[in-house]
C-alpha cells in the first residue's frame, strides 16, 4: 500500500503577511501546525502560519522566514 500523497490543494495557508516565493520539490508530510517540504534537498518543517500559496512548484513563505533560513 502507498501513503497518501499530499497535494498543494491539502495545504491550509495561513500567513497573511509579506510573503516571497522558494521553489520545492516535494511534500512529504503535514500535520495541524506546520508542512514538510523537501527545499534546496533539505526537508524542512515549515509552520502553516507562515506559508501564504503553494502551488506545485513554489511555496510562498513569510519574507521573515525566508531570510532567517538563508534561502534570499
Amino acid at each position: 500500500m502507498s501513503p497518501n500523497k499530499i497535494s498543494p490543494d491539502d495545504v491550509q495557508c495561513e500567513c497573511a503577511g509579506e510573503a516571497d516565493p522558494i521553489e520545492y520539490d516535494a511534500i512529504k508530510h503535514m500535520t495541524d501546525r506546520a508542512v514538510l517540504l523537501v527545499i534546496y534537498g533539505d526537508d524542512e518543517w515549515i509552520p502553516k502560519s507562515c506559508i501564504a500559496e503553494i502551488n506545485k512548484d513554489e511555496v510562498w513563505i513569510a519574507t521573515w522566514l525566508i531570510k532567517e533560513k538563508g534561502w534570499n
